[in-house]
């Protein structure tokens, strides 16, 4: 791994409290409070408005002061508001700032874990663990510790942690503008639109898939058959693990193969009406398979956008107004088994149609070519998959380069560090010119502010502390 160790622990730490505070809070809200029907709705609706305020403020918010404040102002009223509810209940409007607020903090939270761990091979375990200690935190902790005294801890932890991120934030792109990712260009906007347009075709269907699964959740339960919230609920854990798994295994090649074995899981659980237990074990699964998927596919597209902020949460808000979805769908198909089952198929179709589309795409050579700003021709594409798994072969870098060795060892470079296209960009400029970095600036045509923010990446990313030490390290690098 080459970012440092403890940003790596840093970002599952606060996903772990995030993760728990919004599990909790939408488990607390609802038990506490009397307008239950009304905070299925309303609450909803406020949490996915909390998600979208995050990315409207970063653009209507310049300055690194305005985004700290409004990023610790919500988190303060998160936690008054929480630590009030929990002693004076039954409030509708406290609650609905709760979710406003805590939509927020989760938009700056997916942003940051999008941004650093995109390019890194690790965001799968660190969501999959995040995820997991969270909902064993919920789960068991409370048959050995008060409840209250749980959540209260929780809440100051998660408040001294933004307040922490706020006073030592570990990297600039968190309250500044993100470094752009690439150099923009017809042809890069076309690609990232393909791919932003294939994921959320899959995304969608999946997510109405869940929705149409869920009805014989609601069914069972309103039966009186089933409790939901006892040990089925950590099966949950299984498809955390699934999805995190196949997220980080040959940069995330079978995630989508999974998907479609996590559908099929799904639909053969609605037949299982003699086994109710059991068949919500199987839901479990795949609802958390499902969340962590969403989240994850979006995490790493989310940077190569002209909206990350945005593109970084749209997993999280599609789920979160997936129950909105899912009470239209109980009415519409309730009790119509053929009818939910046609659906199902249909959606599952779709979904097959545009994973088997979207693996075009996932061959080696195509995932290199993208990953690094460049564009791959089928003769390429067929030489990537001569070179099996070994993306620094000599013969594949002297074809997409014409044979020069220099780019050659620049490109395998760039991908064992895991640079940006971008970042690729400023080491070549480094390479080839030791002029001033403000002449150098002028030429990449950024301003001199921002080159010395991709050097400080680069130093970063390579362990390097200073120019000569980065340019030493690539000359270094496999000679």
């Amino acid at each position: 791994m080459n970012m440092k160790k403890k940003n790596y622990y840093f970002y599952m730490f606060f996903l772990i409290i995030y993760s728990y505070e919004f599990s909790k809070t939408q488990q607390l809200t609802i038990a506490y409070n009397r307008y239950r029907t009304t905070m299925q709705y309303a609450g909803v609706a406020v949490l996915g408005i909390g998600f979208l305020l995050f990315y409207i403020s970063r653009k209507l918010t310049a300055s690194v002061s305005g985004r700290k404040l409004l990023l610790m102002g919500f988190n303060l009223l998160y936690t008054v508001g929480m630590l009030y509810m929990l002693f004076v209940p039954e409030s509708l409007a406290v609650t609905l700032v709760i979710h406003l607020s805590l939509g927020y903090i989760g938009g700056a939270v997916y942003y940051y874990i999008a941004v650093a761990l995109c390019r890194t091979g690790y965001v799968g375990r660190v969501a999959m663990i995040s995820h997991i200690i969270a909902i064993l935190l919920q789960m068991l902790l409370p048959d050995c510790i008060n409840d209250t005294w749980i959540v209260i801890m929780i809440l100051i932890a998660g408040f001294v942690f933004v307040t922490y991120l706020m006073l030592f934030p570990p990297a600039d792109w968190m309250f500044e503008e993100m470094l752009p990712f690439a150099k923009e260009t017809v042809e890069w906007n076309d690609e990232v639109k393909n791919r932003l347009v294939g994921l959320l075709l899959i995304v969608v269907f999946a997510d109405l898939f869940g929705c149409m699964v869920e009805i014989t959740w609601t069914t069972a339960w309103e039966a009186g058959g089933v409790d939901m919230y006892t040990y089925p609920r950590l099966f949950m854990i299984a498809g955390y693990f699934i999805a995190g798994f196949f997220a980080d295994y040959k940069k995330h090649k079978y995630l989508d193969i999974s998907l479609l074995m996590m559908l099929g899981i799904g639909f053969s659980g609605i037949y299982m009406t003699d086994h109710q237990q059991a068949r919500l074990c199987i839901f479990y699964m795949l609802a958390g398979f499902i969340i962590l998927y969403m989240n994850i596919k979006f995490w790493n597209l989310a940077p190569y956008t002209k909206a990350p902020e945005f593109w970084a949460c749209f997993g999280r808000i599609l789920y979160v107004f997936e129950g909105v979805v899912c009470e239209l769908f109980i009415k519409l198909f309730a009790g119509k088994t053929f009818y939910s089952s046609m659906m199902l198929a249909l959606f599952f179709a779709v979904i097959v149609y545009y994973v088997i589309k979207e693996s075009a795409y996932k061959t080696l050579g195509e995932w290199i070519l993208f990953e690094n700003g460049l564009y791959a021709t089928d003769e390429d594409t067929d030489i990537a998959l001569v070179c099996g798994q070994q993306p620094d072969e000599t013969h594949f870098f002297e074809k997409i380069h014409g044979g020069n060795s220099r780019y050659d060892k620049l490109l395998a470079y760039s991908i064992n560090y895991e640079l940006t296209p971008r970042e690729k960009d400023v080491m070549k400029s480094l390479l080839e010119s030791d002029e001033s970095m403000k002449i150098i600036a002028e030429k990449l045509e950024i301003s001199e502010r921002m080159l010395y923010r991709y050097m400080n990446q680069l130093y970063e990313k390579t362990g390097t502390e200073n120019r000569t030490g980065l340019v030493k390290s690539y000359y270094e690098y496999n000679s």
